[in-house]
This record gives structure tokens, C-alpha cells and sequence, in this order.
């Protein structure tokens, strides 16, 4: 076991004292209450977009034992948790986090804008908008809890000053290295700024150290270039290991001055650790995944795939180190690798998975030695999210892209091994929420969720061109959310949902529409969306809603609140599916897909029946004190209260949820405001 780092600091002595003193006849709401309510130790873990479905059916099917046991132990929502309003990341993770909706803890939807600002600004996925609403997270610290956060997907959490891993840093673009020309593939992969380097091969004179070989010894050169102009150099040597009498050049080694780094067949994966050059991580850790993806024989055509060179993201300082220098690189995978060909569907799902050895080995340490004490982890994991965009509706019997991805009617020959994808990321998540849950103490109460499920989707919207059709926009909006200040109105999308912004007078700084002209201006958005459909009749649109009747949308059985005061489109849209809006830019106002095989983001109850779409969040609840049965009246906003509730906190500020009584085994006893004692149930 490498060298270990020091243990996260505990809460000082006095600090642990002030947790009794409601104990000692203060009133519970006007200090922090007993810790020692019903569970000292919660785990919160979300796979971003799993459905309840398949979680259910993989696990009946023995691939999910971590999730089978889960199930088995405590509450589960067979059908799904109701989930906010849109059905996106963006929205769903706040709401695990503070038990509110959309519109009130203000991150409406994965990209937005705010009234009042010009129609080329938003707040697009990823930018930093702070939450408006307490986080679970928050009041555990406060509360001299303590807590760890990894991988927790909400860009608008506030940072908090505890022991937190977040993803990775990127240094270089990732790509490909190949000898052989492929123009279309160059010219896609300039466009996202990825990697397509040209390889030169020539003979190599076999020196000490060189592979033993059967044929001449050939090489090239691999240069990475960081963003920062640094350059990152690597000798290929192509070999003959094989002792048949011809030219069959079947290996590669990779190595650097300091010698061979990694020894390569094709379909095999190397991963090179390096220190980085330059800038503020210079000299630190970091590292890439080298992937063969051709040799031919004669070397007439040799691929590489090259990752970026990544490096794990953590606070404190000498965590990050830490794990960078003592654990696998940890990376992830973008879709145009994929979408303009640089890769095939397996190296794209086996390079979304590349993090999980990371996740798998850091989480027993962090939680078992780095920090043993923690009481609220929160855990979390993108690959479901990944893979069944990629892929879901190329595997759903009757989408006209079944096993025929570029729709020639000729089948791929796909479906088992596309299956094998979509269940092995599922997988992920179980061995992920095993290795957290296994490493916590056995008091600990585990509360496994998604923040949304999945549609399968093979048509696209292009919502500016609703817009324009309406007369909307003289001057036609060409990125999402952005648009001219002439426009009378702009379209923000993401997945099944769109908001339409007015551009009101007096609130936008360049507004064309009167305030006395804006409801009718409204009504004509709301017209041209209402009775959109498909060139065959096909209804387009599921439901078209105003800011005002936002409060309160149906989200299958229960209300998700979306209307915020200054953020809330005027009009909010969903469609139904195989509809969305991502990728679909330019043209007719409808075009088939051909790069995003699902979404979310829709209504749940405009994907009932449907194959492969749940839009419904997963939900399951167990641990000691917590009774088995099936919950199947819960919210995205029960559980933060929940939790809360369990690790004895007052409740959330701004939650809308309540405490899901009777998953407990015990009855909240009313006194001090339900955090300080419960009665055992018979």
C-alpha cells in the first residue's frame, strides 16, 4: 500500500460538544439537533440517467447484485421516482441536492438565459450559476458533519470546503494518429478541435532495448500538443513478433526516453503516466490511454486512438496529488469522437468506461482511510448517461434505426454487441455503488437514484425554424439560446424540452416587443407549437405551457414546480418522443438523427408505452432502521428532506419534498420539528 495521506481533519472537540446541547433542553430549531437521529452515515449516489427499468432488469438478470440487494434490503419505486420538470441533468441533481424544484433552486434547465439580458446571452451547461436554494451538503457541514463529495454532477452547486473529487482537467485534445489519408474524417475532426495526425513510417535500425522482431524493425514519431504549446513526444516501433516466414507486422511498442512505456496488439489498451510541462500543474502527474486500433500486415494502414491527457480534479491540494500520483488516470470520452468517425462504438464505450478502475479504487480509500468518518457521501456517475445517448434507439425493436444506424436497410449486425454496451455501463454503477457502500460502515443508509430516465430518439426539432416560420425572427437565430437583438422571440433547448424568451421592452435591454404587445406576441409562439407535426401527421408536441402555468406541470403523477421569477422561458415546450432538439440545426424544421440515439428532457408521461423510454428517475432506499416495501409515490424532491431528516438536520431552507415516513421503521415523532426522536413502529 502506497504511503498514506493524512485523514481528512475531524471536527474539533468543542464542536462535537455544541451537537449535544439540544439534548440538553434547548429548542431543537434554534441549534444544530442530535446527531444521533436514525442513520450516522448516508450515501446519496446518482447514475445520471438510469432507468428504473433496466436497473430492475439487469439486476433481476444477476448483472446488478449491488442494486438486487439494495432492492431487497429497503424502499424502491418499481415504476420510478417522479422526477422534476424538464426531465435534465442540469435540473435533477439540485433537486436531489435540496429537495426543491427547478424553479426554485434556479437551475431551470441544462441551458437557459434570465430575463433582463440581451437575446446572444445565456447560462449554457457548465457555466457557473449559483444555487438559490440550501443544499444537503450544506447543512451537513454547517452542522459539523462531515462530508465528501465525488463526482457530483451539478455545475451549479457551491463550492464547498470539503474533501471533494471532481472529474478531471484536460491538457490535450484526444484523437487519432494514422498513416493513411481519410478527408472527411481530418476535416470533422479539425471542426471539434481533436486530434488527426498524419504518421510517418520508416526503417529503424533494431539497437539495444528494441522488440525482438521478424521482420525489419519500422518507426514513426506520436506528437501530443497541449493547450498550452507544450509538446508531448513518443516513439511508435512497429514489430513482426510473429515467426512465419512473411511480413506480418502484428505489434507496436510505445516508449519515451526513458524507455518502452507500453507494448500493443490491435483492440488492446495501454495507459502512459507522464509529468506535465508547464503552466501552473507543471511537473505534476497526469496521464493518457493509447488504444491500437489498426496494423495492417504490410503497415499499409496502422491507427492509433489517442486520449487526452487528463488529470484528476480534487480538493485539498495534496488529495488531488494523491491520487493522481497512487491511482489510475481517469478520463472521459466526447460524442464527436464518435459522430465524425475517428472511432468505432466499442472503443467509444470502452474509453466511457476507462474511469471506472479510478472510481472503483479511489472510493475504498478515500472513504476507509483518507476519510473514515465521513457521515454524507455523495457519489456520482455519468456513463449511463453516455452510452444511452449513443446508442439506445439503435437497440429498440421498431425505431427505423434498429441494428441500421445510417438507415441504408441493411442491417449492422449490431444489437448483441450495442446490448453488451448498454448493460456493461449499468454495471458500472453497481460496481461504483459497491465500492462506496462497502466502504462505509454498516449503519450506513444508502439512497441509490438518477436524476431522469432516457427516451429513445431518432428525430430532431429545430426550434428557431418553428420560430421564424411564426415570423418571430427576421433575422434567423443560429446557436442555442443565442440570437439577435431584433428577434421578437429566442429559443433555449435541450433533449424533449424548449423555452421560448420574449424580447419584452423595458426588460431586455434591446426589447422589440410592447409590454402591451407581449401576450399576443405569446399566443402566436404557443400557436405555431401547438398543432406542430411531422410530415406524415405525426403529432410533434406533447404539451405547450406560459410562465404562469409553470408552478405547477404534470410530471406522470405528481406537480413539478419550473417557474422562476426571472428565468422561466415564457413559453415552455416539450415534445413527444422519438422527438428532441439537440442536432438538429439548419434545414427543414424536423430531420432524422444521426448522431444521438436518445434524450431526455421530455414529459414522463409522453414516453408511456414506448420501447426503451422511462423518463421516470430510479429510486431505492435501504440500510438499517428502513423498512422493505415498494414506495411508489416518491418525488426527485423527497429525497434531500429525507436524508436530511435521517442524519438528524433541521429541514432543507427551501425544500418542497417531505421525509418519506413510510420507508422508515420508525414513526417521526412531531416533537422538534421532526428531527429528534421517532417512535418504533409495530
Amino acid at each position: 500500500m502506497p504511503a498514506r495521506l493524512p485523514r481528512a481533519p475531524r471536527a474539533p472537540f468543542a464542536l462535537t460538544l455544541l451537537l449535544l446541547l439540544p439534548l440538553a433542553g434547548l429548542p431543537a430549531r434554534s441549534a444544530t439537533p442530535a446527531r444521533a437521529a436514525r442513520a450516522p452515515h448516508v450515501l446519496l449516489f446518482t447514475a445520471d440517467g438510469a432507468q428504473p427499468d433496466l436497473l430492475r432488469q439487469f439486476a433481476a438478470q444477476g448483472y446488478l447484485p449491488t442494486f438486487a440487494r439494495l432492492a431487497a434490503a429497503g424502499a424502491v419505486a418499481p415504476g420510478g421516482m417522479a422526477p422534476q420538470l424538464p426531465t435534465s441533468t442540469r435540473v435533477g441533481w439540485p433537486a436531489l441536492l435540496t429537495g426543491a424544484w427547478g424553479g426554485t433552486h434556479g437551475a431551470v434547465n441544462n441551458v437557459f438565459t434570465r430575463h433582463g439580458l440581451g437575446m446572444a446571452e445565456s447560462f449554457p451547461a457548465g457555466s457557473y450559476s449559483p444555487l438559490e436554494a440550501e443544499t444537503l451538503p450544506e447543512a451537513a457541514a454547517r452542522a459539523g458533519l462531515k462530508v465528501l463529495i465525488f463526482d457530483w454532477n451539478s455545475s451549479d452547486q457551491p463550492p464547498q470546503d470539503v474533501p471533494t473529487v471532481d472529474y478531471w482537467r484536460t491538457y490535450t485534445p484526444a484523437g487519432v494518429a494514422q498513416n493513411y489519408a481519410e478527408p472527411r474524417v481530418e476535416a470533422g475532426a479539425a471542426a471539434w478541435g481533436l486530434l488527426f495526425q498524419r504518421l510517418s513510417l520508416s526503417p529503424l535500425t533494431a539497437g539495444p532495448g528494441a522488440p525482438p522482431t521478424f521482420s525489419p524493425l519500422v518507426g514513426s514519431r506520436l506528437r501530443l500538443t497541449a493547450f498550452t504549446g507544450a509538446f508531448y513526444d513518443y516513439a511508435l516501433r512497429f514489430y513482426d513478433a510473429t515467426d512465419d516466414g512473411r511480413r506480418n507486422y502484428d505489434r507496436v511498442v510505445v516508449a519515451a526516453e526513458r524507455g518502452q512505456l507500453a507494448d500493443l496488439a490491435v483492440n488492446e489498451w495501454a495507459e502512459i503516466r507522464l509529468r506535465l510541462l508547464g503552466g501552473v500543474d507543471d511537473g505534476r502527474t497526469a496521464g493518457f490511454y493509447v488504444k491500437l486500433l489498426a496494423l495492417a500486415p504490410d503497415l499499409s494502414r496502422v491507427k492509433l486512438f489517442v486520449s487526452a491527457i487528463t488529470r484528476v480534479t480534487a480538493q485539498p491540494a495534496a488529495l488531488e496529488d494523491y491520487l493522481a500520483d497512487h491511482f489510475p488516470t481517469r478520463l472521459g470520452v466526447g460524442g464527436p469522437l464518435a459522430w465524425e468517425g475517428l472511432i468505432d462504438e466499442a472503443t467509444y464505450a470502452e474509453a466511457a468506461a476507462l474511469t471506472i478502475d479510478f472510481d472503483t479504487q479511489a472510493l475504498p480509500w478515500l472513504l476507509g482511510e483518507y476519510a473514515p468518518d465521513t457521515n454524507l457521501a455523495l457519489v456520482g456517475y455519468l456513463n449511463t448517461d453516455i452510452i444511452q445517448h449513443a446508442m439506445l434507439a439503435l437497440v429498440t425493436p421498431g425505431a427505423p434505426v434498429y441494428d441500421d444506424a445510417d438507415r441504408d436497410g441493411r442491417p449492422d449486425g449490431l444489437v448483441a454487441q450495442r446490448l453488451g454496451y448498454l448493460r456493461d455501463t449499468y454495471v458500472g454503477a453497481d460496481r461504483i455503488l459497491a465500492a462506496a457502500w462497502g466502504a462505509m460502515p454498516p449503519d450506513t443508509v444508502v439512497a441509490a437514484t438518477s436524476d431522469h430516465g432516457f427516451a429513445a430518439t431518432w428525430k430532431a426539432v429545430y426550434a428557431p425554424y418553428v420560430l421564424q416560420q411564426a415570423g418571430l425572427q427576421p433575422v434567423p437565430q443560429t446557436a442555442n439560446c443565442s440570437a439577435s437583438d431584433a428577434v421578437l422571440a429566442k429559443a433555449c433547448w435541450v433533449g424533449g424540452a424548449v423555452m421560448i424568451y420574449l424580447n419584452v421592452a423595458g426588460r431586455e435591454p434591446h426589447g422589440v416587443v410592447s409590454p402591451s404587445e407581449s401576450t399576443a406576441v405569446r399566443e402566436r409562439v404557443m400557436a405555431a407549437w401547438r398543432d406542430l407535426t411531422d410530415i406524415d401527421g405525426t403529432p410533434i408536441t406533447a404539451a405547450v405551457f406560459t410562465a404562469e402555468q409553470a408552478a405547477a406541470l404534470p410530471s406522470g403523477w405528481a406537480l413539478a414546480g419550473m417557474a422562476h421569477p426571472d428565468k422561466t422561458g415564457d413559453v415552455i415546450v416539450f415534445v413527444n418522443p422519438p422527438y428532441q432538439f439537440d442536432f438538429a440545426e439548419g434545414g427543414a424544421p424536423v430531420r432524422d438523427t444521426s448522431v444521438w440515439w436518445a434524450a431526455h428532457g421530455h414529459l414522463p408521461q409522453s414516453g408511456a408505452g414506448r420501447a426503451n423510454t422511462n423518463l421516470h428517475a430510479a429510486f431505492y432506499l435501504g440500510g438499517p432502521g428502513l423498512r422493505p416495501l415498494a414506495a411508489t409515490r416518491v418525488r426527485t424532491i423527497d429525497v434531500a428532506p429525507t436524508l436530511a431528516y435521517l442524519l438528524g438536520l433541521p429541514p432543507l431552507a427551501q425544500a418542497q419534498g417531505r421525509v418519506l415516513s413510510e420507508a422508515l421503521a420508525y414513526t417521526p415523532c412531531p416533537l422538534f420539528g421532526q428531527v429528534t426522536c421517532a417512535v418504533k413502529r409495530r
